[in-house]
Parts: structure tokens; C-alpha cells; sequence
């Protein structure tokens, strides 16, 4: 992790200037141009310095989650100032940047100027995560478990309509299940990022269903991790601290942890469009042993990396560090 943040931080060596740090907010003057806000920490104590706006309602939870999570980590931080953005996370459009923005997700080699950052909904609610996930392990020993790969979420990664809804990785999670009930089981549970005339759709076609709880997810040996909007946050979290295997999307979409676990050491790696996805159900059912010691190293890694302490930890050494390279401030 100590790696990621300095690889991070290299694009920005040349240093942090007041007037590179301006340039956040226009750049990104269009529809959300509300999901950012400009912190400071002064001998301590944490500012935010911008102007009070009516933030969308999602928008404005998260910002009551992330600031006083900043507010903790204020009296153990140099002087700094910092911009965080407040949306799900950047997929390719902040190319051309040359601002430092604190970001939930990003596209690996291309949103260069987002430092990756734990996400709010991780932050408020690990703890909980945690335990509903230890439940459905306790709950559901391996060898009752069902050999199938699970999935339920909303509809989001769009804009979708008629003419596109097809190419969406949830969509085609979906359709999988429809082809293969005997290797996945996958239904959306909501709307989100679709047009009005995909919902007929998804309920002729029987692709709705109801939300599942976290524990009882743990009643099948495989957990599917699709991209939304952006990287999966927080279901890549809770599912690490599980005992089921992880088959996850391989996009380039990445979140702040992504760099300490590798594919076939820590998860199952599906092609960016799943059309692997039969074949590695079929891979895990017949490699067990591998599975579960994959499995094993998750677990070690989420006890060790993913803890409360290592949540502020890695927030407190990316800030520190970023604040040596601040200049004219």
C-alpha cells in the first residue's frame, strides 16, 4: 500500500501549487460540478473552504460521512489543503487534469490525478460489513454451501437504454444466469442509471428479484464482483472478509485497496466483458483445494490490510505524504 501512494503521488512531483490545485473545480464545471469540496487543515483543525451549495441528497451523505472522518485524522496532519470528490468515483473522464483530487475509484492509467481514497460507505459502515460477513461464514460451512456464482445489485454502470443496455456487465451477468442457471445465480433488485423503458424489460424477462442480505450470500461457494459506475466499493470490502471465493470483473477500474491483492492469489479474474465466466465456475468446481487456500490468503489480507486502523492509517500516510509535496500555500 505504501508503494500505490508513492506510485500515486510520482505524477505530482513537481509539486502542488495553489493555482494547480484551482484548476480542480473548472475543469469539472458540468453536471457535477457539486460533488467536490475543498478541505484545509490549519494547526490542526480541519476547514472546509467550499461555499456552502445544496449538495444532492447522496452527495450530502456522503460529505457527513467523509468529514468527520477528515476532522479525526486534522490533529495528526501537517497544513494542507485538498479536494475531494464526492461522486462514485472516475471512469476515464478526468484525463487532462493536472489537479490532485481525492477519488473513491479510477481508471488505471488514465485518471492519473486521482488519489485513491476508502469510500464512504466503507468508512461508516466496516464494522458492520465485517460482522455480517463472519455471520454468513459462521452460519454456512463450506461444504453446504451451493456451487454457484452469486450475484444481486441494481442496474447501475450506465447510461443505459435500449441501444446499449445489452453491453453492460451487470446485463450480461444476467444474461449468463438465464443461460446457466446451474453455474450462476444472478438478479438485479433495483433501477439505477437506466431509462424508464428498460424496467418492462427486466420484468418480462424475469431479471428481478429480491435484495439478499449480506450473511446470506454466504449460502454459495462464489461471490461476482461487476463494476457499476465504478469500481464495486463496498462489495469487494465485505466480500474479503468472507470465506466464498471471489470471481471479480477484471475492467481497470480500480479502488484504494486494489493494489495489495492480485488475481488467481486472492480472487478469480473474469474478462472485462464475462465471457469467461462458465469456464471459471467450472475452474473453481474443479480446484477446490486452490480455491479455498485463495480463499485463506483473502482473509489474511482483509485482517491485516482492511482493518479500522488501516482504513485511517493509509488516509493519514497518503495526506502526509502529499503535504511534502505542497507548495506556496
Amino acid at each position: 500500500m505504501h508503494e500505490q501512494v508513492a506510485a500515486e503521488l510520482d505524477f505530482f512531483r513537481d509539486g502542488i501549487t495553489p493555482a494547480r490545485l484551482a484548476t480542480a473545480e473548472p475543469f469539472y464545471a458540468h453536471e457535477y460540478h457539486d460533488h467536490y469540496v475543498h478541505y484545509a487543515v490549519r494547526a490542526g483543525r480541519l476547514r472546509c473552504l467550499t461555499s456552502s451549495r445544496s449538495f444532492p441528497a447522496y452527495i450530502g451523505e456522503r460529505f457527513r460521512t467523509m468529514t468527520p472522518v477528515f476532522r479525526v485524522l486534522a490533529p495528526t496532519l501537517p497544513d494542507i489543503d485538498f479536494v475531494v470528490y464526492l461522486g462514485d468515483g472516475f471512469d476515464g473522464w478526468s484525463k487532462g487534469c493536472d489537479a490532485p483530487v481525492l477519488t473513491f475509484s479510477k481508471r488505471a492509467g488514465v485518471d492519473e490525478n486521482g488519489l485513491l481514497i476508502p469510500d464512504p460507505l466503507t468508512l461508516a459502515s466496516a464494522r458492520r460489513l465485517r460482522a455480517e460477513a463472519e455471520a454468513g461464514c459462521a452460519a454456512f460451512p463450506w461444504d453446504s454451501r451451493e456451487p454457484l456464482a452469486f450475484w444481486r445489485g441494481s442496474t447501475t454502470g450506465g447510461p443505459f437504454n435500449l441501444d446499449n443496455y445489452s453491453e453492460g456487465g451487470r446485463f450480461r451477468l444476467i444474461e449468463w444466469s438465464q443461460r446457466r442457471p446451474d453455474l450462476v445465480d444472478a438478479l438485479f433488485t433495483g433501477f439505477h442509471g437506466a431509462s424508464p423503458d428498460i424496467e418492462p424489460i427486466v420484468r418480462a424477462n424475469s431479471w428481478l428479484g429480491q435484495g439478499v442480505e449480506i450473511r446470506d450470500h454466504f449460502r454459495f461457494k462464489y461471490q461476482v464482483l461487476v463494476d457499476g459506475f465504478t469500481s464495486p466499493w463496498p462489495r469487494f470490502f465485505w466480500a474479503l472478509h468472507g470465506d466464498s471465493a471471489i470471481l471479480k470483473q477484471e475492467s481497470g477500474l480500480l479502488g484504494w485497496f486494489d493494489a495489495g491483492v492480485e488475481p488467481w492469489a486472492h480472487y478469480i479474474p473474469l474478462a472485462p466483458d464475462l465471457a469467461d465466466l462458465d469456464e471459471r465456475v467450472g475452474w473453481a468446481r474443479t480446484h477446490e483445494q486452490e480455491v479455498r487456500a485463495m480463499v485463506g490468503r483473502a482473509c489474511r489480507f482483509a485482517s491485516g490490510s482492511l482493518s479500522d486502523a488501516a482504513l485511517l492509517g493509509y488516509m493519514r500516510l497518503l495526506l502526509t505524504r502529499y503535504a511534502s509535496l505542497l507548495r506556496g500555500f
